[in-house]
């Protein structure tokens, strides 16, 4: 049998499970959206489909998960939350990049 070496006391001490109560929402303050569908699962479906459907640029057709607690000039496309204090700047204003040391990951 392989040991596991996976420390439970420790992961509890550093991590928390978020329990949002609006269907469709997820993130440490619930401030993502599911944009299209009810359910992770059928939103990360959705959004496979499309890729399929639309291979090049398929992020500017049909909903994709959107961060939106920051008003953001991002053209067309709506800010991911992989686009927050990345080190490049999304936004015409860079607000994307602002406080990012205060950043919890």
């Amino acid at each position: 049998l392989r040991h596991n070496a996976f420390n439970y006391d420790d992961y509890g001490k550093n991590n928390f499970l978020c329990n949002c109560t609006k269907v469709g929402t997820f993130g440490k303050f619930c401030e993502y959206n599911f944009m299209s569908n009810p359910s992770f699962e059928e939103t990360i479906e959705h959004q496979f489909s499309l890729k399929l459907k639309y291979y090049l640029g398929s992020q500017y057709v049909g909903n994709r998960t959107c961060y939106e607690t920051l008003t953001c000039s991002f053209g067309l496309l709506c800010l991911d939350w992989r686009n927050i204090c990345d080190g490049k700047q999304q936004c015409i204003d860079g607000l994307d990049e602002n406080n990012c040391e205060l950043l919890e990951y």
